[in-house]
């Protein structure tokens, strides 16, 4: 046990050292660090997905997001917990999507399953939105944009963009059960 604890801090401290040289624009450093998260992450990542692709899908997301708030790491804290909290809540976004997407496929199924039934409701449903909540949705939900990228293509706040969601979705259902 005594082995193993002193590997894992070992582990720390050389993640620790790298990315504080990668934020002092170390490109070496960097690339090292990202080889070393890229190993882990996809070692955290198999307890979380067994389907081999998605979870190189959610690995690359999550070493993206890590990219992005980079800035936002603070040296003087511990970089592992930084990356898990980010990996986590990746993850969970990764499996509410997925939720999502099988919802909407369970309810067109369970509406009645046919091709006309279902175009019927899709009909339905997108006639009962704006033109602009039409695209929104059809980013979102069909070409699973990231919501950050079509709230700025909107010209909108995350937190608007959110709520417009949730208005969207609580519409699709209002259809749906009329249906």
């Amino acid at each position: 046990m005594l082995c193993v604890r002193k590997v894992v801090m070992e582990s720390d401290n050389r993640f620790d050292e790298l990315i504080k040289k990668a934020l002092a624009n170390d490109a070496e450093a960097y690339e090292l660090l990202l080889k070393l998260l890229l190993k882990e992450l996809e070692r955290l990542c198999a307890k979380w997905i067994s389907d081999h692709a998605e979870r190189e899908d959610l690995v690359q997301d999550i070493v993206l997001a890590i990219h992005l708030s980079r800035a936002s790491y603070n040296p003087n804290l511990p970089f592992r917990p930084w990356v898990y909290a980010i990996a986590k809540r990746r993850a969970i976004d990764y499996h509410r999507k997925k939720l999502r997407r099988g919802t909407l496929l369970k309810m067109s199924e369970n509406i009645g399953g046919t091709t006309a039934l279902s175009a019927t409701i899709s009909s339905d449903i997108l006639s009962s939105l704006s033109e602009r909540e039409k695209e929104i949705f059809k980013r979102i939900f069909f070409t699973n944009e990231a919501q950050n990228v079509v709230a700025e293509a909107y010209a909108m706040s995350l937190g608007t963009l959110r709520v417009a969601l949730h208005r969207i979705r609580e519409k699709v259902k209002r259809v749906i059960r009329e249906s």
